[in-house]
């Protein structure tokens, strides 16, 4: 039996994690679990209306996200998760789905130089590259300081830390990133 491999994509909000994790996501034929195609499923389906009403849709996405990455290990599988995720909610529930499937992961920890994602933030909200549901115009001043920052923590799991810098996106290796995850697929 061969064994499940966790990538999980972590970084602060336009840092880049849903682009890289596309990219690994076709490259190397792995399901890709992203937290924010979720809630727009769900907000496609059942509205939006708030900040608020967004961040419930966002509980039952990351809810959602677990349900099937935990599907996913059961099958002996290779799963990419994606999501802001913050240590004190995931380091937990990540660290239980890796030993219960004895599974090995790799935390892409995205981040860029301070100043850049606030200029990528308001780019792609006033290019409307985002969904309403995220109510995006309304959460700026609530993570101002984490996008001028450009970087979170990485999770307190077992396994694998890759720092990956997304200050330019066109300058990620591509290719040493996915001969590294392909190396780490049982």
């Amino acid at each position: 039996m061969k064994k499940p491999l966790l990538i999980i994509l972590l970084g602060p909000v336009s840092v880049g994690k849903t682009t890289i994790g596309e990219k690994v996501s076709k490259e190397l034929n792995l399901p890709f679990i992203n937290k924010d195609s979720l809630k727009e499923v769900i907000f496609d389906t059942n509205g939006w209306r708030d900040k608020e009403y967004s961040r419930e849709i966002g509980n039952t996405a990351y809810s959602i996200l677990y349900h099937f990455t935990n599907c996913l290990l059961g099958n002996s599988s290779a799963v990419i998760v994606e999501a802001n995720f913050l240590p004190k909610y995931a380091n937990n529930k990540l660290n239980n789905l890796i030993k219960k499937y004895n599974a090995h992961a790799i935390q892409l920890n995205c981040w860029a130089q301070e100043g850049v994602l606030i200029k990528r933030f308001k780019e792609r909200n006033k290019l409307g590259y985002r969904h309403p549901g995220h109510c995006e115009d309304f959460i700026f001043n609530d993570i101002k300081d984490s996008l001028n920052r450009g970087r979170v923590e990485s999770l307190d799991i077992e396994g694998e830390v890759l720092n990956i810098e997304t200050t330019d996106l066109n300058k990620i290796n591509y290719t040493d990133l996915i001969n590294h995850i392909s190396s780490r697929i049982y």
